[in-house]
């Protein structure tokens, strides 16, 4: 099974290199570049790994990583 790793970063540079890393790799990457564009790919589905930039421009820090695991037990973390 091709495993999605969502990458969350808003320097798009930074989040093309780890895209090529991560699909060289043989997994599958998406990216978003702000929670909000996150959060909305999460609830597609799919997702098994969420890579999180921690200063993004409309979370700082740890706000990223509450507001995925306030999804409950299926919440990506």
């Amino acid at each position: 099974m091709n495993q999605l790793v969502l990458i969350v970063e808003d320097n798009p540079d930074q989040a093309y290199a780890l895209s090529a890393l991560l699909t060289l790799s043989g997994l599958k990457a998406d990216t978003a570049g702000t929670l909000a564009a996150a959060l909305a790919r999460l609830g597609l589905g799919d997702v098994a790994c969420v890579l999180l930039d921690l200063q993004l421009p409309d979370a700082h820090r740890t706000e990223g990583v509450r507001s995925f695991t306030a999804g409950g037990p299926h919440g990506a973390a």
